[in-house]
């Protein structure tokens, strides 16, 4: 693997097609990994290649100098590389919960929250 003048993230399984496209944006999309190289790694390497294709895409549409790059083998992609601490680990996911939080609605999947029913249906029954 060449030498990367930025960060480097290994994700395995990234052959997904509901998970990596979503964490690709969102690399993309920020200022912080524009010089980022990203490598991904799955067993089926064909679902890899197509992700990597995907990747290259959108780091191009949003004017970024990300490099993605599918590796058939995990253990070529995580040469060289640093793991992160429990510490720093832990950090990272307080980080996200907290950005996660701050656009939480309160209604799922974007459905308009239910009106307050403030009456009650009321029967009476005479006899």
């Amino acid at each position: 693997m060449d030498t990367a003048s930025g960060p480097v993230f290994v994700l395995i399984g990234a052959g997904s097609t509901v998970f990596t496209p979503g964490l690709l944006h969102d690399l993309a999309a920020s200022a912080v990994f524009t010089d980022a190289d990203v490598r991904l790694v799955d067993i089926a390497h064909e679902a890899a290649d197509t992700m990597a294709a995907l990747g290259r895409r959108i780091a191009a549409a949003a004017g970024s100098r990300m490099r993605v790059t599918a590796v058939p083998d995990r253990r070529q992609a995580l040469a060289g590389q640093d793991f992160a601490d429990p510490d720093e680990i832990a950090c990272a996911t307080q980080v996200a919960a907290a950005q996660l939080n701050a656009r939480a609605r309160p209604w799922i999947w974007r459905r308009p929250q239910p009106k307050y029913r403030s009456y009650r249906r009321r029967f009476v029954y005479l006899l």
